[in-house]
């Protein structure tokens, strides 16, 4: 192997390994795999990355924090704390503050609303595939089994069927179709 062919075969194998970290990167927030924090900070504070609590105005909170935080309230049922965090969001228009957003507000009762922000997050990011379960589950919420199916056959064509989102909303679809066989 000559000198320049073992440097550009060196060349080709860094920018291989580089495109796979940054889509196995993609592939994870894609896939929702966001982390959450404990949310013991009282109301109108936000745990910031350092682990402190801060009052949700200061400055010195960084925005991933800020989602983070949003996300871990959510989960934790304290759905307007947590859209009260997610508006201090200095990008309104990243797909995980719209997704969150929307789950706040589907799990809170307004459906049609959260769709919206479903529905904002996927024309960020169309392969956002944890803002389409949640929009399909909120699809059985209202009814609309063919929809919700419809996000998890986008699912399906953007991640393996093994994976969470695509099982969780196949789950949640078999529990609508037993529940309409029953009633």
């Amino acid at each position: 192997m000559t000198a320049l062919h073992a440097r550009s075969s060196s060349i080709l194998a860094g920018l291989a390994l580089g495109a796979a970290i940054a889509f196995g990167a993609t592939a994870a927030m894609a896939m929702g795999s966001d982390t959450t924090t404990e949310t013991n900070c009282p109301s109108g504070q936000i745990k910031d990355s350092d682990g402190k609590c801060k009052p949700s105005e200061s400055n010195a909170i960084d925005n991933e924090a800020r989602i983070i935080y949003g996300l871990s309230l959510a989960k934790a049922e304290r759905y307007d704390e947590a859209l009260a965090v997610l508006a201090t969001a200095a990008d309104q228009n990243d797909p995980r503050v719209l997704n969150y957003t929307g789950y706040s507000l589907r799990k809170s009762g307004k459906v049609e609303e959260g769709i919206g922000y479903y529905k904002q997050a996927l024309a960020a990011d169309p392969n956002y595939v944890q803002a389409r379960e949640y929009l399909g589950e909120a699809y059985l919420t209202l009814g609309r089994l063919d929809l919700a199916e419809e996000q998890l056959a986008e699912i399906e064509k953007r991640c393996v069927a093994d994976c969470d989102t695509y099982l969780d909303l196949s789950d949640q679809i078999e529990d609508f179709r037993e529940r309409q066989q029953r009633g």
